[in-house]
């Protein structure tokens, strides 16, 4: 595990960001988010219009939404300091002017069924004292995220959002729906007001910290990548009773052409089906969840580089990282695990690699009948042109994540959410010209700036390849 904790690292970057600013002579800091006048309804203050005034739009902004958690006192320290809500954009005064908008309206989420993280931002601001601040930076003045690296600024809302659900006495009042585990999202919406619990920070902070030297790794994003994927994916790799690397797809005799399914979808290979399922199961007690800590499914599409042996880290391409929680949001068990119920072998959503339309497996086979839908970024990658030619092998790892046992690239125990987030931001340091990951990379990542397009097949299986060529029966 890691020697640095989650309450010592944000204490780290809150104050050499946060709390330095708030208590510089020449700030405008503490800037409220909103003023109240009388009776009258929430306008955004003088001081907000003043600090968004002149901030360049194009640059992408981090921001804190915080309250003062003893207004009585006379020194800001990170136990005085309570963020409730992390955020990332490109339009720093829009968003925030956004958020005051919303705060104002009786209804702020407009659904009367669930309970989502305006109505928890008011909860939090309809206390005694309870006025909320603002803090942003452009994401390219902040040095250094909390585990010591720059960070993108997707990656850096993760990182600290991951660290502040970690925190016992922030988690209840953290606004965040993303990022946090479906399971928390899910308890919030069941117990909405009564989740919100103002345990004081006093008692768990540092009264007096210095900033002094970051809580960091000092192994680059490359060699984190290497050293997890070695422990993980590489150890299944040459583990004797593990059948991996187990490949995506089911393919005709030539290993290249990818069968089609009686339903005209691309067909997955029958290993990585009951791998899967048998992963997927792991995670229920049968109509129910395990527990918390066994969160649901990491999964990574991966290649090998030309000659390179499964044995070397360096040797895995990553292709695309994901998760399926176990979890509902709205619900005690997600419809991405519906299938796994004892006596259901549908697989129309299968921990998102269904055949459905919305789900991965569907929208590639889109993308590649018509070159238009779908994943047509994956199509373009995998596949030759007019074809249902593989490029390259291609495999998929799944592991059930287990928060109790398993760690994060920084050596941390993190929820799946946050182990995804950082997986994706590592990935894309080893490997940004083949990532097909578009959440949770740069703005200027190359899967974002390209257009993707792929010229479809001339003719499409009707009623699946294996019933029209004989050759293919296996």
């Amino acid at each position: 595990m890691s020697a640095v904790g989650p309450t010592e690292r944000w204490q780290w970057w809150a104050t050499r960001y946060i709390l330095n600013n708030i208590q510089s002579a020449t700030s405008p800091h503490p800037i409220p988010l909103c003023s109240t006048d009388g009776q009258a309804a929430e306008t955004t203050s003088r001081e907000l219009d003043r600090f968004t005034t002149g901030l360049p739009s194009e640059d992408a902004y981090l921001y804190v939404l915080y309250t003062d958690d003893q207004p009585s006192g006379t020194t800001w320290t990170p136990s005085r300091l309570r963020p409730v809500y992390v955020g990332e954009t490109t339009d720093i005064a829009g968003r925030l002017a956004t958020h005051v908008d919303k705060l104002r309206g009786r209804n702020p989420n407009h659904d009367s069924g669930r309970w989502g993280k305006y109505d928890h931002l008011a909860t939090v601001r309809d206390r005694p004292d309870g006025r909320l601040y603002v803090w942003a930076r452009p994401v390219t003045a902040i040095e250094r995220g909390p585990y010591g690296h720059d960070c993108a600024a997707k990656e850096l809302e993760a990182k600290l959002v991951g660290l502040l659900h970690r925190i016992p006495p922030l988690r209840r009042t953290l606004a965040n729906r993303e990022h946090v585990p479906h399971w928390s999202r899910y308890t919030r919406n069941s117990e909405r007001t009564a989740w919100v619990q103002f345990d004081p920070l006093a008692d768990h902070f540092d009264q007096s910290p210095t900033q002094g030297t970051a809580p960091a790794t000092e192994r680059s994003k490359a060699a984190l990548w290497r050293d997890w994927i070695e422990q993980y994916l590489v150890a299944d790799l040459t583990a004797d009773t593990a059948p991996d690397p187990i490949p995506l797809f089911d393919t005709a005799p030539d290993g290249e052409t990818v069968h089609v399914t009686p339903d005209e979808v691309l067909a997955r290979s029958p290993q990585i089906e009951q791998r899967i399922r048998t992963a997927a199961t792991r995670c229920l007690d049968g109509e129910t969840p395990v527990s918390r800590d066994r969160e649901g499914l990491l999964y990574l599409m991966y290649q090998f580089q030309d000659g390179a042996k499964p044995s070397d880290p360096a040797a895995i391409l990553p292709l695309y990282l994901g998760k399926a929680e176990v979890w509902g949001k709205q619900r005690t068990v997600s419809t991405n695990f519906d299938e796994f119920h004892p006596n259901h072998t549908g697989t129309r959503m299968f921990a998102r690699w269904g055949d459905g339309p919305d789900w991965h497996i569907g929208q590639l086979s889109a993308a590649v009948r018509t070159g238009e839908e779908g994943h047509v970024h994956w199509a373009d990658a995998l596949f030759e042109p007019e074809s249902r030619r593989l490029r390259d092998p291609t495999y998929l790892w799944v592991h059930v994540w287990d928060r109790d046992d398993d760690i994060g690239p920084y050596g941390d125990s993190v929820s799946l959410p946050v182990v995804e987030a950082q997986l994706i931001a590592l990935a894309y340091d080893v490997a940004p010209a083949t990532l097909l990951n578009k959440d949770g990379v740069p703005a200027s990542a190359p899967i974002k700036q390209a257009e993707s397009h792929f010229a479809a097949p001339a003719d499409w299986p009707r009623g699946g390849s294996r019933q029209q060529n004989l050759d293919d029966f296996r």
